[in-house]
């Protein structure tokens, strides 16, 4: 007894209600996360001022789920389970090597860290979406 906008935004509606809607961003392209470090997503290249370096598939994912966060730090469990899968959900030494090795790529001091940042049990990659 009602047209499908109706019904369609009924169902909108109800998604919404019970959390099932995607609450991060729009997946970026390239992010700036430093005035001399840019990752182009769709290479999966870093450029930086004295060399380019290719980042493993993985990497790139760990990289790009950080990114679609708008610079807030998301929980290891959101993204064990968004990048690795359900899984990996307890894996929070596992996280921690690869965000070990991307400081190594990435960062000019990997041992102070400046563009992926840890806080508690939680990440974020410190940038601008281009």
């Amino acid at each position: 007894p009602f047209g499908h906008k109706e019904l369609l935004a009924r169902i909108h509606a109800v998604l919404g209600r019970d959390g099932v809607e995607e609450q991060t961003e729009k997946e970026p392209v390239h992010a700036s996360i430093s005035p001399r470090t840019v990752i182009d997503f769709e290479s999966g290249m870093v450029t930086r001022p004295d060399k380019q370096v290719k980042l493993s598939a993985t990497e790139l994912s760990l990289l790009k789920y950080l990114a679609s966060h708008n610079g807030r730090f998301v929980s290891d469990k959101d993204i064990l389970t968004r990048v690795w899968g359900e899984e990996y959900s307890d894996g929070s030494e596992f996280l921690h090597a690869y965000i070990k090795r991307l400081h190594e790529k990435l960062e000019d001091d990997p041992g102070n860290p400046s563009m992926i940042l840890q806080e508690n049990n939680s990440y974020k990659l410190v940038r601008q979406v281009t």
